[in-house]
């Protein structure tokens, strides 16, 4: 099971040039815990099912097997109901699939919080991802600190920090058609998140002049 896990996992990332050294020493490791992970996980199934189930288990990350290990444990021990479950942080951002949501965890970054001040020329290179999309992901999270709710303001063309960067930047701008809608988009962005327009105005302002949000803005540029 661990040998057919690791092949799929190693060849999956070597077609999607995400394959690093650290990724070997994953292999090993899975293979050094197979046997003592299989057997202690079949003892909680029935006999005549035992041996397929800790075979199938292979096809769960490591991660997920340490989970569900645990869950089992603290069932069996009466330590209390795990609260491990659900999405991870970083999938409430838009475009954040459940695998760039875990590549992001192996390095480190487990939070959108993290990820907003992270570096994203260093993120990129760790991670193997386009730097983009990182780019992209920093400026979400950036904004999504100060909008929990930051899904109300997408049809505001407002996802993230660079977003917000232009739209105070037309709010500025000398020529009145463009500080027109800027200003009529601003009023019903504020709207949609129930604040009144002067706060929503000044939050806005501190996202934009995070330096991180000024960084992201001047490359968006």
């Amino acid at each position: 099971g661990a040998y057919a896990w690791v092949v799929f996992d190693q060849f999956s990332r070597f077609r999607n040039g995400d394959f690093t050294p650290y990724d070997v020493y994953a292999g090993v490791y899975r293979f050094l815990i197979a046997v003592p992970l299989g057997i202690s996980l079949a003892a909680f199934a029935k006999k005549d099912v035992g041996v397929a189930v800790a075979f199938l288990l292979a096809a769960f990350p490591t991660t997920t097997l340490f989970r569900l290990s645990r869950r089992l444990l603290g069932k069996q021990l009466s330590l209390g109901e795990s609260t491990e479950n659900g999405k991870l942080e970083l999938e409430k951002l838009q475009c954040m699939g459940r695998s760039n949501a875990e590549r992001f965890l192996d390095e480190g970054i487990t939070t959108i919080a993290e990820l907003a001040w992270s570096n994203p020329i260093d993120l990129t290179i760790r991670t193997n991802r386009d730097l983009n999309f990182v780019i992209d992901s920093i400026s979400q999270a950036l904004l999504w600190i100060y909008f929990k709710d930051v899904e109300k303001l997408y049809p505001f063309s407002l996802r993230g920090a660079q977003e917000a960067c232009t739209l105070l930047e037309e709010y500025r701008s000398h020529d009145s058609n463009i500080k027109a809608a800027a200003a009529h988009t601003l009023k019903a962005a504020a709207s949609a998140v129930k604040l009144d327009e002067k706060t929503f105005s000044y939050t806005l302002v501190t996202v934009t002049e995070d330096p991180y949000a000024e960084f992201l803005y001047s490359i968006w540029r």
